[in-house]
């Protein structure tokens, strides 16, 4: 199996033997440099957490004046690790506009560049811009309208804005696409408590532990543990409800 990930403003990608640069390692990948290329920005297209990157990864990097869109979105990611990794990231200051200015380069190269939109929008997400947010992910799914990421991300904001039947629709049609969805499941479970759907919420929590149970302890982050242990605090609870 190998991992994709960015290291220095270069796509790393990382196999049992060892690590492979994505070009000289073509043969060894049995797969061509652009499908590579396009899987990569499905990977980036999801969302970023504050903490969870490496700082000074975009330091020296500048983007090609001649590059192509990926080439901006591979720089904006970096940009935004950097960002994002700040003890206070916020929706001002120089950091945060070269965040928006390279992913806004990305778009002006291709406008329907759906992870691009996608990153965009978790972005303004993170600084409660949400009407932006918003925008930018209904953009992606103009885009790719299966993006799983970005119609996550909306049901999520339909959430956060207090609007839970929005929200528990939004959580259902994603599954209709990727019935194994960790994020759906949770936010659905979220989202039916909301409305009082304590059966089927309890249910959809317990897809979603038994998921992250069954994930390598590598793929599990410190917030991914976090929801999972709270997911199983709300489940405990619910089960004593239902116990005559």
């Amino acid at each position: 199996r190998f991992r994709i990930r960015s290291e220095q403003g270069c796509i790393v990608v990382d196999g049992e033997a060892g690590s492979y640069e994505p070009t000289t390692g073509q043969l060894l990948l049995d797969f061509d440099v652009q499908s590579l290329r396009d899987h990569v920005a499905e990977v980036h297209a999801l969302p970023w957490v504050a903490g969870g990157h490496e700082t000074g990864a975009a330091e020296g990097v500048d983007i090609d004046p001649n590059g192509t869109a990926y080439d901006a979105f591979v720089y904006a990611v970096e940009l935004e690790a950097t960002w994002a990794a700040e003890e206070e990231a916020s929706g001002s200051g120089s950091a945060f506009e070269a965040v928006i200015e390279a992913y806004n380069l990305a778009l002006e190269r291709d406008p329907h560049f759906a992870a691009a939109w996608t990153n965009l929008g978790a972005v303004h997400a993170q600084v409660d811009d949400l009407d932006a947010a918003r925008d930018a992910f209904d953009e992606a799914l103009r885009c790719d309208g299966d993006q799983p990421e970005a119609r996550c991300n909306l049901a999520e904001l339909a959430l956060r804005a207090g609007d839970a039947e929005v929200a528990i629709e939004g959580f259902r049609a994603l599954l209709q696409i990727v019935p194994d969805h960790l994020e759906a499941h949770y936010g659905l479970a979220r989202a039916l408590l909301e409305v009082g759907g304590r059966t089927q919420a309890q249910a959809h929590l317990e897809r979603f532990c038994a998921a992250v149970e069954n994930l390598r302890s590598e793929a599990r982050d410190e917030e991914l543990e976090a929801r999972a242990e709270q997911a199983r605090a709300v489940l405990e609870s619910l089960v004593r409800e239902r116990s005559p």
